[in-house]
């Protein structure tokens, strides 16, 4: 079991060096409460999508929890492109 797995304090923002905002918090919060996670995250653009799943993936990392993952996007087609994959 890792540091972070053994107790219940969210670690994944302050190992990455991230200053997020507090709302950018609570899907990490919903997720850590899931037996199995799946989150549809949706808000207008620059709110933090990116930042909010990829916390969701570390902290999970960091727990054990899981070993890997697949991020999904969707969005409009012509704008898909944009988006780069983090990795």
């Amino acid at each position: 079991m890792t540091a972070a797995a053994s107790h219940d304090r969210i670690t994944a923002p302050y190992r990455a060096g991230i200053d997020g905002k507090t709302y950018q918090l609570e899907p990490l919060r919903k997720a850590l409460l899931m037996p199995r996670v799946g989150l549809f995250i949706a808000d207008d653009v620059g709110l933090g999508k990116t930042l909010e799943s990829e916390l969701i993936l570390r902290e999970m990392l960091l727990r054990e929890r899981i070993r890997r993952a697949v991020p999904h996007r969707l969005g409009p087609a012509g704008l898909v492109h944009f988006w780069p994959i983090s990795g």
